[in-house]
């Protein structure tokens, strides 16, 4: 059964010289200078026990304290049997993405395939950054 590994904030993830993947400033919080006020990070997740030839459909939704600010509707298949694919890992990069009041936000992830779901979420804090523009 499909399930939802990990979920992280960050500056942004790359592939690396040795063909893997870093997550590069993992954030606890969102800081914008200003809010309201544009913020530009990764939103970026696995998923695990994926079968290959299996269609799933995921669902990734941000929310403000009040709203849903953004959401996606991906469908992926692992196709390739003989490569034996278990696994994905997705990045979703904001860039300049506006944020509108300080609070509780929530990313959240869902996987839905034949008559199953399974889902989870990210809470995490956005606070205006404290000092001068200027520094």
């Amino acid at each position: 059964m499909a399930q939802i590994g990990y979920i992280i904030i960050c500056d942004e993830v790359f592939e690396n010289q040795n063909r893997g993947f870093t997550i590069n400033n993992p954030y606890v919080q969102l800081t914008p200078y200003s809010i309201p006020g544009e913020f530009s990070f990764s939103l970026s997740f696995s998923i695990f026990d994926i079968k290959p030839t299996e269609q799933y459909r995921i669902l990734v939704h941000l929310k403000s304290p009040k709203e849903i600010i953004w959401e996606a509707d991906i469908n992926i298949t692992a196709k390739d049997e003989a490569k034996n694919v278990s696994h994905t890992l997705m990045n979703v990069p904001f860039k300049n993405l506006l944020l509108t009041e300080e609070g509780l936000y929530k990313a959240i992830i869902e996987v839905l395939w034949d008559d199953k779901k399974t889902s989870k979420e990210l809470i995490f804090p956005v606070r205006k950054r404290d000092g001068d523009l200027n520094g």
